[in-house]
């Protein structure tokens, strides 16, 4: 799995270098197709973890909700970071860094409920 992923990688790379230098609008779609291609085929590599995470979580009922706020910001993280190097790809380093400030705001909204948890399992310890 892992060479053919870097095959298709090299391949598209070599193809957008390329293709850039004839028709630059064709090689940003062409990029844009190829890292969306290999995005989803690793998708299904992260139904794997899910999976193994959901067994961890049957097993420790009380974390469940931990192990479910981690995959929601794994899976923002990913997108993100998909985005963020799609728009730097492309020039556009203004929006890549609103991209980037905005995942980092939506992850910590997520984690927030987190934090209460912490500091009531820290005043319990400390009574």
């Amino acid at each position: 799995m892992t060479v053919k992923l870097i095959g298709v990688v090299m391949a598209l790379l070599l193809s957008c270098v390329v293709l850039k230098s004839y028709n630059r609008t064709m090689a940003i779609i062409l990029s844009v197709v190829g890292v969306t291609t290999v995005f989803v085929v690793l998708s299904d590599k992260v139904s794997y973890i899910v999976d193994y995470l959901g067994e961890v979580a049957n097993d420790f009922s009380y974390c469940s909700q931990y192990i479910g706020v981690m995959l929601r910001v794994l899976g923002i993280v990913l997108i993100g970071q998909f985005l963020l190097n799609i728009c730097k790809d492309n020039g556009e380093n203004a929006l890549a860094s609103v991209v980037e400030i905005g995942t980092k705001v939506i992850v910590l909204i997520m984690v927030l409920p987190l934090f209460d948890d912490v500091i009531q399992i820290v005043r319990s310890l400390t009574k």
